[in-house]
């Protein structure tokens, strides 16, 4: 079993929920994890990097995390194969698609109590969630949103968020091996 994994997300949202919400679960199978966002990054510089990951696979194992983004790919397979087209090391069981995007994944660990707290909505399933749902549900006190996302993170439960999100449930009984 490889030792390091080394995580692709797509910016820093995604960086910060996946630092605060899914590393501490990752202790038991791997000893390090090491993040990079892409969303910033060319193509070439990606595909160095990951030709670097793919080579060493005896000691690295890694994840590509990428929104599902519906507008633009309909399904996860067409997402798969629009990241595998970019970048061609890509290894499809090693693509993490988010549905729809990594806000719905912070909503879907909050319950009744912990929405009270924070003065919004609570949502029963976010497997629809969008960016822009998320963004309107901020409530007046915050005067950013990334103080917005730290409290909800503070508040997250990846219990809670496993029954309200159909790819974080997915993601965590394949990469966290948790159910």
């Amino acid at each position: 079993m490889p030792k390091i994994l080394f995580v692709w997300l797509e910016g820093p949202s995604d960086e910060l929920f996946f630092e605060r919400a899914l590393e501490p679960h990752l202790g038991r199978k791997y000893e390090r994890v090491f993040k990079s966002s892409y969303a910033e990054r060319s193509t070439d510089s990606i595909n160095k990097k990951l030709h670097e990951v793919t080579r060493s696979h005896a000691i690295l194992d890694y994840l590509w995390c990428a929104d599902l983004d519906s507008e633009v790919h309909p399904c996860v397979t067409k997402k798969k194969d629009a990241a595998i087209r970019r970048h061609p090391l890509l290894q499809p069981d090693r693509i993490m698609v988010v549905a729809p995007e990594i806000e719905a994944w912070y909503l879907a660990g909050l319950d009744g109590k912990a929405c009270a707290a924070l003065g919004i909505r609570e949502f029963q399933n976010t497997n629809s969630v969008t960016k822009e749902q998320f963004k309107r549900l901020l409530p007046d006190m915050y005067n950013s949103e990334i103080d917005f996302r730290m409290d909800v993170l503070k508040k997250f439960s990846l219990d809670i968020a496993q029954r309200k999100n159909e790819s974080l449930a997915y993601f965590c009984r394949k990469h966290l091996e948790i159910t």
